[in-house]
């Protein structure tokens, strides 16, 4: 293997041209065992239990409580008396915690966002049954419901005035494993750490891997469309879910799968032309409770009146989650799967309350190239030829981190790694079940003379 220290020209700018790019520094580290560490020490005393992340950022928090409330949820929690009576029933109602008191609306009224909305109360449901009625006495109050995993999200995804719905406490069962398929069923609270550690004697793990995985729950992942740092590799949770069993605003339950695209015919029911509906909106299939057809279906003469505006709207990036994922929905004439355009809609669309997952190996050997920069504008320009030599992932690490890191007592000896004051460092981390063609990639990579 050739040697991997370069050498910086000592006439180059201190800013270079984005277009030139050169490494000060390589370094290769390889990882003779699994990478993936799944099975942490998870305390068992903390399984199941409402995991609170914000309340700490009163100063900089935003007043959207008045501004985004919803005007019958504020008209609720003006009176008290009504939203007692929504509680009570609820109470004779359902299995679960029902909790309207102002310790439980307090806890829920953040996440790690920075906003801030008091609930008008929390419930957390034990079964699909629990959900059902939750909706259906919240759609006759004309309540609005956010449902609720661990509140990892930075977005506000999992605050808001109506009901919160926290599906971790009790809905965290994993379910059925088939092994040969590679497929597992779970509830929506179970927690990726834990389902993780459940699939690792398998050799098997369910691949997004996000930063927060020791507290989030696959369904925030579902509704988020989550993904990690390894996204290059295994793409996002939307590639990996080949069913969603939901709970619709109707109270419906539908089980939508994970379909094929198949040429669709024209012989599809159509309301009646004397029904009225916008000028504009396609004519839609009769409605059957708990049909996935029906969805199906309304959604693909969606896309095909739209398909125009949707190609040349939606931008063409790998992490592309901003609004409804409606680019997913495939090419016109073509049958819709709908559990992708459920990924990513934030719990906007359907209550999910089961799903079933797709599993991928774990890699037997890891390798790690640490590639050193002199500036922060070369390390950016690296990453397209780095991506060539197809990693897992690339991680970029500037000197404002390198520099924290270095100086705190706890993480200084771990940075003993990196070479001379880097201004950028990209992390290249290679995967492969064979130990000489990791070699080989990782050794591609350092002689590469465009890096």
């Amino acid at each position: 293997m050739p040697d991997p220290k370069r050498s910086v020209s000592s006439d180059q700018p201190s800013v270079a041209p984005f277009s030139s790019f050169h490494a000060q520094y390589i370094r290769t580290t390889i990882i003779r065992f699994p990478p993936r560490i799944v099975g942490r020490d998870i305390d068992p005393t903390l399984r199941g239990r409402p995991r609170f992340l914000g309340g700490n950022h009163k100063s900089v928090r935003k007043k959207t409580e008045s501004a985004l409330m919803n005007p019958v949820t504020e008209k609720l929690l003006a009176s008290p008396e009504k939203g007692i009576a929504i509680a009570e029933k609820l109470k004779r109602t359902i299995r679960g915690d029902v909790r309207f008191d102002d310790l439980s609306r307090t806890l829920y009224a953040t996440d790690a966002s920075i906003y801030e909305m008091t609930p008008l109360g929390v419930v957390l449901p034990r079964d699909t049954n629990d959900v059902i009625a939750t909706v259906k006495i919240c759609q006759e109050a004309n309540v609005p419901i956010i449902a609720r995993g661990a509140g990892t999200g930075l977005t506000g995804g999992a605050v808001g005035s109506g009901v919160q719905l926290d599906l971790s406490r009790y809905m965290n069962r994993i379910g059925n494993l088939e092994l040969e398929k590679r497929t597992i069923e779970v509830e929506p609270g179970v927690v990726l750490d834990e389902l993780n550690a459940h699939l690792a004697p398998h050799g098997l793990h369910f691949a997004p891997d996000v930063a927060t995985s020791s507290r989030a729950t696959i369904g925030g992942m579902i509704a988020n469309n989550s993904c990690g740092a390894h996204s290059v590799l295994y793409g996002r949770t939307v590639d990996h879910v080949l069913s969603l069993t939901c709970v619709l605003s109707t109270g419906d339950l539908v089980t939508f799968h994970r379909t094929e695209p198949q040429t669709l015919g024209s012989n599809r029911e159509f309301e009646s032309p004397n029904e009225s509906r916008a000028p504009c909106a396609p004519s839609l299939p009769k409605s059957r409770a708990g049909d996935a057809t029906f969805y199906e279906h309304a959604l693909s003469l969606i896309r095909d009146q739209y398909h125009g505006e949707i190609q040349k709207r939606f931008p063409r990036v790998l992490r592309s989650n901003g609004g409804y994922g409606l680019d997913r929905l495939g090419p016109p004439k073509v049958s819709v799967d709908v559990t992708k355009l459920l990924c990513g809609s934030e719990g906007t669309l359907a209550i999910i309350v089961s799903a079933t997952l797709n599993l991928v190996p774990l890699p037997q050997h890891a390798g790690l190239v640490v590639v050193h920069f002199s500036n922060l504008l070369s390390a950016l320009s690296a990453t397209p030829a780095i991506l060539k030599h197809q990693p897992a992932a690339i991680e970029l690490i500037d000197k404002l981190i390198l520099s924290a890191s270095r100086s705190h007592p706890s993480i200084a000896e771990p940075c003993a790694f990196l070479e001379g004051e880097p201004e950028a460092i990209l992390v290249v981390e290679f995967f492969d079940d064979d130990f000489e063609t990791l070699e080989q990639h990782l050794g591609a990579l350092t002689a590469d003379p465009e890096i």
